[in-house]
């Protein structure tokens, strides 16, 4: 069961189609917990936030029944940061703080580095970056690889924001690598997101256009929709380089594909308002 965890950031239509299966089955209240949260972060990264949060109140309900506190932790983590993508952020850390209160090894690490991932949503990258420090010491010594991987990521994308480029390029060069060891082709993508985002900040908009190319293309080799930031970043990346004609394409062309939470949804629309207003 915990398989459809792993594989819900890389083969999304997969995991939903496996979680959805094992629920037809009627599971006990674990594999009903491993179901409801597979499919809570699938409408989670598809932007369908109404559906996202009921099957992870389903989730939590069965991780309940179960007992067993680790999985109750991990699940309230997935919530409380689904809670927050939805715009509903007091409830969301609250969940979070929840889910760390006595928290500790791997499953206390990840809620932390989700904790950390949520400040950094949140713009608070000062207060995201010891935490997501830590949650990558405590994984660096045991653990899944791609965790590890993640969380780098997310420390590449609160160094870059706080301006230490070259300490973002140097986590976001090795979580990639690991990616493509352990075959996570989608989480792959996010970390050449994350590398054009470093290159945009040093004032490389060539390389950053190239690198969002790539994801681009990547991500329609995989047959999958690009994520909504994905596609927003590299209109943003063009309107830098005064090519507003295309950034307007670019969004135009994925607008009706994506179906985008409140959090996001402004960030997206500036640069097409931003790319059209410069069009002509």
């Amino acid at each position: 069961m915990e398989d459809l965890l792993a594989l819900v950031f890389d083969d999304p239509a997969t995991a939903q189609r496996r979680a959805e299966q094992l629920l037809a089955s009627s599971p006990a209240p674990l594999g009903r917990s491993y179901a409801h949260q597979c499919l809570g972060i699938v409408h989670r990264e598809a932007g369908r936030l109404p559906a996202a949060i009921d099957h992870l109140r389903s989730a939590l309900r069965a991780a309940r029944a179960t007992g067993d506190a680790e999985r109750v932790r991990d699940v309230r983590a997935t919530y409380g940061a689904t809670l927050v993508v939805a715009g509903r952020t007091r409830a969301g850390i609250a969940q979070l703080d929840r889910a760390l209160d006595g928290a500790s090894g791997e499953v206390g690490s990840q809620v932390l580095m989700r904790k950390a991932a949520v400040l950094a949503l949140l713009g608070r990258h000062e207060q995201a970056a010891p935490l997501m420090r830590q949650a990558l010491d405590e994984l660096s010594g045991a653990g899944s690889p791609v965790w590890r991987a993640r969380t780098m990521v997310w420390l590449a994308h609160v160094e870059q924001r706080l301006g230490h480029l070259d300490a973002a390029e140097r986590e976001v060069l090795a979580a990639e690598r690991i990616f493509e060891e352990e075959g996570a082709t989608l989480e792959r993508l996010t970390a050449l997101e994350n590398r054009a985002a470093v290159a945009v900040a040093r004032g490389d908009l060539a390389t950053g256009l190239r690198l969002h190319g790539l994801a681009l293309a990547g991500y329609r080799e995989a047959g999958q929709v690009p994520r909504f930031e994905a596609v927003g970043y590299y209109a943003s990346t063009y309107l830098a380089a005064g090519l507003a004609d295309e950034a307007v394409g670019l969004l135009d062309r994925f607008a009706g594909e994506m179906a985008l939470p409140p959090l996001e949804e402004a960030e997206f629309e500036l640069p097409r308002r931003l790319g059209a207003a410069g069009c002509g």
